[in-house]
């Protein structure tokens, strides 16, 4: 159980991090006038 909870806590930090890059992506891009959804 304690590497199920090691392997799900990992996956939750690399999930945050997607999401910010992924969000500033998005606002470059919006800078750039490049329309992303």
């Amino acid at each position: 159980m304690g590497n199920w909870d090691m392997g799900m806590t990992r996956l939750r930090m690399l999930a945050i991090e997607a999401i910010r890059s992924w969000q500033a992506l998005g606002a470059v891009s919006g800078i750039a006038g490049i329309g992303t959804p």
